[in-house]
């Protein structure tokens, strides 16, 4: 069994950006998407493609206006499980991560 997350970088205006990751690991190029239903469509085929039934996949993403909720339900409706956090969480990870990436610590903390 893989666990599968998709980061979601949503905007305003423009390309929406997303990122798949097996078991915690950049799996492919970066997804660019747009709100509209064939890009929409393609986005989530592009996120679930590969999946076997025993793998897990859940999607993370910013609320940002209400640009999350039509992908939000797109995802949903593809079986994926969608969680929402708050900009000051992600802007917290996106520090410790870049503070850690460096030295290999954010993927394996017990690695010395």
């Amino acid at each position: 069994m893989t666990f599968h997350t998709v980061g979601i970088d949503l905007v305003i205006r423009g390309d929406h950006l997303a990122q798949t990751y097996d078991d915690g690991r950049p799996n492919g190029r970066a997804i660019r998407f747009r709100h509209n239903q064939p890009s929409l469509a393609a986005f989530v085929q592009a996120a679930v493609m590969g999946l076997r039934a025993d793998d897990h996949i859940q999607a993370i993403m910013e609320p940002t206006g209400m640009s999350w909720f039509p992908v939000a339900h797109h995802l949903a409706d593809a079986g994926v499980t969608v969680a929402r956090v708050k900009g000051k969480r992600v802007k917290a990870l996106r520090r410790y991560l870049s503070e850690h990436a460096k030295t290999g610590r954010a993927v394996n903390p017990d690695r010395r």
